[in-house]
């Protein structure tokens, strides 16, 4: 997978978990300590999610990296 479809990958999802539990991006944006219009473009696959935003938006989402990916998830990463 390229670098593209990988921020897209990760900029959808972030997108559905927003989407599933009803958030405005706009609060989302505000609770993950970044400005709409960057959420925005990750969401969109037109910017990198750096790492420590990742972990971040997992937490405030109340996911791990194995629910979130399959490969993290055969690598051992549990559930919460």
């Amino acid at each position: 997978m390229n670098e593209n479809a990988l921020n897209a990958n990760v900029g959808l999802k972030l997108r559905s978990l927003r989407l599933a539990r009803n958030i405005k991006q706009t609060d989302a944006a505000k609770d993950l300590g970044v400005s709409p219009a960057y959420l925005n473009l990750i969401e969109k696959g037109k910017r990198v999610m750096p790492f420590p935003l990742l972990w971040k938006a997992l937490r405030y989402f109340d996911r791990t990296p194995s629910s979130s990916c399959p490969r993290w998830a055969r690598a051992g990463w549990t559930r919460r």
